[in-house]
């Protein structure tokens, strides 16, 4: 009970320091709050855009106690809501995106540069964190379950469409001033709990996540067979928890800690280097995807954070949320390199590298038909004015017509042949046979025909150039007695080889 009366006590302390430290900052976030209760995200954005702005601003004018920031604040918040009011364009909707997390990024990086040491603080954050979510989803799940049983015993679940209310009060009266608090009011105490929790859990967990990273990367190494988009992932994760628990060890003493805080950061080079293969692979191959640039750019600052760890032994590590900041604002701020033009240029260049200049849409391999309608899809989904950057002569009518082709429907072609007349006058007679196989190769009165070239152009180029390539294509000579005419043919393809499921014609008797 001592416990847990010391900790209110300090709890109390904290929010009255808070409060008296940063008013401004408390009577933003209770507008927010009540903007976000009343409108649910759904009107009047302009509110919502100038708020988001005017938070790490407000804060670091408190923090650093520099008025002139509350000016700056209000000017930009007005700017920005005037601006992103309505349909703003996607340029400009980035370039907000961008400067509202360089600034956050800022006051964290001004609030840990004055941290005497590092890893007490970041045990210290975690312990806070930790508890701020334990309350938090206490006091979100409780006040849901009474929303719930109020609204089914008085008013007859008409209220249940409001429940966002509780996400919303809970999250602006509670968890946005807590983080805040666990940021900036820091003591070196870290409880026993959360000692264990982060040297003997975490720290364990990690190692174990990255022993079979390692394991995985050198077994691939044997069998040259890794799977692509899950590498990426996994060894991002992997950074994820292992950036910080390596800084976080220098506060444990010990050979095993000594290893995670000096050593482990030189054994994620092995896993780093697949990392960047994988990804460098899938741009050249396919070029940039939204998902393909952030993972660039995420890499780009792994790069930077491992060698601010390897340099002076994590001396300057802070320094790579300056680096952050640096690849947000190329991301999303400067034009030709933000995250959209880096993209369509690139799916534009992947097209046009498919689609040239001398070609017609119809002239086009199904297997190209099929990808230029995925790039060209993916172009004009970004948003409104992506199609623009395509140029003049990419037929957009016909791509906007074409289906894409399921795998059943690329790997079998079906030619119907429509010409009713045969020349029968050099031959004898004839007899309508109809026949499949399981090869490429069909036994007509004992002579084997290969069918393959066929197979091979129907299947690239659809069943309509399949139709008139059968029609040109009918007569097939079978030897000195026999020869073929083709009426109907279906051909697939299985493990690279053309079968014949289907055959039907004429034996023409010489």
């Amino acid at each position: 009970m001592k416990f847990i009366k010391e900790e209110l006590k300090k709890l109390n302390k904290n929010y009255v320091k808070f409060y008296n430290n940063f008013k401004i900052i408390n009577i933003l976030i209770v507008l927010f709050t009540l903007y976000a209760m009343i409108f649910n995200f759904e009107e009047y954005l302009f509110i919502a855009y100038a708020f988001t702005i005017m938070l790490p601003i407000v804060f670091y004018a408190e923090y650093s106690h520099k008025k002139l920031m509350y000016v700056i604040a209000l000017i930009l918040g007005i700017i920005s809501g005037i601006l992103l009011s309505g349909k703003p364009p996607v340029e400009l909707v980035l370039f907000y995106i961008g400067v509202v997390i360089i600034l956050f990024t800022l006051d964290f990086y001004i609030i840990i540069r004055r941290e005497k040491s590092l890893p007490k603080y970041l045990c210290k954050l975690f312990e806070n964190l930790l508890q701020i979510y334990i309350i938090y989803s206490i006091l979100a799940f409780g006040l849901i379950i009474l929303f719930l049983l109020t609204d089914y015993m008085i008013f007859n679940d008409k209220l249940t469409d409001y429940i966002y209310v509780i996400y919303y009060l809970v999250t602006g009266v509670y968890l946005i001033p807590s983080v805040i608090m666990s940021l900036v009011y820091n003591d070196d105490k870290v409880t026993v709990l959360s000692d264990i929790l982060i040297s003997k859990v975490l720290m364990i967990i990690m190692n174990i996540y990255f022993l079979i990273v390692i394991v995985y990367v050198f077994k691939g190494l044997f069998t040259l067979n890794y799977s692509i988009y899950s590498v990426y992932m996994i060894i991002g994760c992997l950074f994820l928890l292992f950036l910080p628990l390596s800084i976080m060890a220098d506060n444990y003493k010990g050979k095993y800690y000594e290893f995670n805080s000096k050593w482990l950061k030189y054994i994620f080079i092995i896993p780093l280097i697949l990392q960047i293969y994988v990804l460098f692979n899938q741009v050249h191959d396919y070029g940039f995807t939204i998902t393909r640039y952030v993972g660039l750019m995420f890499v780009l600052f792994e790069v930077f954070a491992l060698g601010l760890l390897i340099y002076k032994d994590k001396k300057y590590i802070v320094e790579s949320l300056l680096v952050f900041c640096s690849l947000v604002f190329i991301m999303f701020i400067i034009p030709g390199c933000n995250i959209r033009d880096a993209v369509i240029n690139s799916q534009v260049n992947r097209l046009t590298n498919i689609y040239t200049n001398n070609m017609t849409f119809n002239s086009l391999s199904v297997t190209d038909k099929n990808r230029v309608k995925n790039i060209y899809d993916y172009i004009v989904d970004m948003d409104d004015k992506s199609k623009y950057k395509l140029p003049d002569y990419i037929d957009k009518d016909a791509i906007d017509k074409y289906e894409v082709k399921t795998l059943e429907e690329f790997n079998s072609a079906v030619a119907v042949n429509e010409d009713q007349k045969i020349d029968i006058s050099k031959y004898k007679y004839l007899e309508e046979i109809m026949t499949n196989g399981k090869i490429d190769k069909i036994s007509i009165k004992g002579t084997n025909y290969n069918f393959t070239s066929y197979g091979k152009y129907g299947i690239e180029n659809g069943d309509e150039a399949f139709n008139k390539y059968v029609e040109k294509h009918a007569l097939v000579h079978l030897n000195d007695k026999y020869d073929f005419y083709i009426k109907y043919i279906m051909i697939s393809k299985e493990n690279e080889k053309y079968i014949v499921d289907s055959l039907e014609g004429y034996v023409l008797y010489k």
